[in-house]
């Protein structure tokens, strides 16, 4: 084997690898968090998640939002459970009532998370509306 062709065919197994490696990466660690949140019964069923990083879905609770300077609490739930989310930043311009959102922060007890990020869900008014035709 020439000399050149073995210098492309170990750089070409390097970068394979290294996407490999990328890869792996994303469906065991990275790629855990890009979707997957527990609801707020398996949160506050589990005692060992207290003290550690959570991400947590539910829909707000109406009248439970309150706001103070940059911290917001409020109340979400899964229709069997709830929980309260405290926040300090800027809320989503879709945050309000009703609104699915996902907290991600520390679980500081039962019935409790500081949320460190929050992501709304956009609601419906938004979404594509069915096209009818006459």
């Amino acid at each position: 084997m020439e000399k050149r062709s073995k210098n492309r065919l170990v750089v070409v197994t390097v970068i394979i690898l290294g996407l490999l490696a990328i890869l792996l990466y994303s469906a065991t660690r990275g790629g855990n968090n890009l979707s997957y949140f527990k609801t707020v019964t398996e949160i506050n069923n589990d005692s060992t998640l207290i003290g550690k990083s959570v991400r947590v879905g539910g829909k707000v609770i109406p009248k439970t939002i309150v706001k103070s300077g940059t911290k917001a609490t409020f109340k979400i739930t899964d229709s069997k459970n709830q929980i309260t989310v405290t926040y300090n930043g800027a809320l989503p311009a879709t945050f309000a009532d009703n609104i699915q959102v996902i907290a991600e922060g520390t679980y500081k007890k039962k019935g409790l998370v500081e949320a460190e990020s929050l992501v709304t869900k956009c609601p419906s008014k938004y979404e594509n509306q069915p096209i009818v035709t006459k």
